[in-house]
């Protein structure tokens, strides 16, 4: 607004000063208002674009596969759940050609998308997965249609779960869980005579492997101080193959005494444990092979308490030689990660990083992949120590691996 001369116009005719100052704030107003505009216009777009951004969103995420079953079409959600067995995060998403996605909020988000990633790499079984951020248009698109289809059921445990700036988008597996066993499936699943239930045994082994890695305590009792956890394992298609769900490092902080002592205490598990396991390899390789193993060979109290443990949920007759499948599946683990080296902790961690780091909420994201990378290197040490000296001993579990795994085929 240009300024007017007062001098040239009539005293009588001139405004007062308090219109003067009214008319003055009118405009910075209305400056201010077209500043605000513009900067909206820049970050959110005109209303012409947001028109055309609605209309892409209706067809879901921006997949670069479209018949990926990770990127759905969000507007042809027909039906959530909120399965009893699983944690109060996590629910079942089934669409109108009958597929289903697993979606899940927590506050471990990022902690549990490395591990799974770190797992995945290893050549273990996990669900395929994807994170949303709360910055994603994909983001608010599932959000508000999930929103639209829940039940009075699920409702409360929806609102309460994800109110979290990150949704994991996870592959349903079609298999079965250690709650869906019964009398007739559950003793067969892990039966060491048979070959897919030692096939069972040894990918178990591997995946406990992998937990003891990164200190996963939530499965299998084996080092923890705990009666494990069924829930977070599942068989594959036709009860064969072991696929690891809900996994996640715990990484101990070296803060005070008392995180010290649990550091040492842990070290001194994994170091018994991987020591024990080469003795009973050397074992079955002195005796001419699995079958000719008696229960005293493999009498350990780790892996008795995982016979228990599969006893328990299963039904399973836990033998010798079920032990020994055992501690091949998870000395090939040791091993894989040996092939890797350590530097796959690190570059996991970067990878994962980069996901979210540029719209990181309060640095949820950030803060969720702060890992005690010490730790995890000092476990890594540890088993490497105990098996440089056993190469043979490693190069016999190799050939077991194979021909647990060739029985299946």
């Amino acid at each position: 607004m240009s300024e007017v001369d007062m001098s040239k116009i009539p005293e009588k005719y001139r405004p007062k000063e308090r219109v003067l100052k009214s008319i003055a704030r009118a405009a910075e107003r209305a400056a201010a208002r077209e500043e605000a505009m513009e900067r909206f216009k820049d970050k959110y777009g005109t209303q012409e674009e947001k028109k055309e951004e609605i209309e892409e969103l209706k067809s879901g995420s921006e997949s670069p596969q479209e018949d990926d079953l990770l990127y759905p079409d969000w507007s042809k959600l027909t039906k959530i759940e909120a399965p009893q067995e699983s944690s109060s995060g996590v629910f079942i998403l089934e669409f109108s050609n009958e597929s289903r996605l697993v979606i899940k909020s927590s506050t471990d988000l990022p902690t549990e998308y490395w591990t799974m990633e770190l797992f995945s790499t290893l050549g273990l079984k996990v669900p395929r997965q994807r994170v949303l951020g709360y910055h994603q248009k994909e983001y608010k698109t599932l959000k508000s249609n999930v929103t639209a289809r829940l039940s009075a059921e699920v409702r409360l445990k929806f609102y309460s779960a994800f109110q979290r700036p990150f949704i994991m988008v996870m592959e349903y597996i079609e298999g079965t869980g250690f709650f869906q066993l019964n009398r007739q499936t559950g003793p067969t699943s892990f039966n060491s005579v048979d070959s897919i239930g030692s096939y069972n045994l040894y990918d178990l082994g591997r995946v406990i492997g992998a937990d003891v890695l990164i200190n996963n305590f939530d499965r299998c009792p084996l080092v923890w101080e705990n009666d494990g956890n069924g829930g977070n394992i599942m068989f594959g298609p036709q009860l064969t193959g072991i696929y690891a769900i809900d996994s996640k490092a715990t990484c101990i902080n070296d803060v005070d005494s008392c995180t010290k002592r649990n550091i040492e205490n842990y070290f001194k598990k994994v170091d018994r444990l991987s020591a024990k396991c080469v003795e009973i390899l050397q074992t079955i390789k002195n005796k001419g092979g699995i079958e000719h193993v008696d229960l005293n060979d493999v009498k350990f109290y780790s892996l008795e308490k995982v016979g228990n443990f599969l006893n328990m949920w299963t039904l399973s007759e836990v033998t010798p030689r079920s032990y020994c499948c055992l501690v091949v599946g998870m000395v090939s683990m040791w091993a894989t990660i040996l092939e890797q080296g350590k530097e796959i902790y690190c570059s996991g961690q970067e990878k994962a990083l980069e996901l979210h780091s540029e719209n990181d909420w309060s640095n949820v994201w950030k803060d969720g992949l702060t890992l005690n990378m010490q730790f995890l290197n000092g476990i890594f040490d540890i088993i490497q120590l105990n098996l440089h000296s056993a190469q043979d001993e490693l190069a016999y579990a190799r050939e077991l691996s194979k021909t647990i795994t060739d029985s299946i085929v």
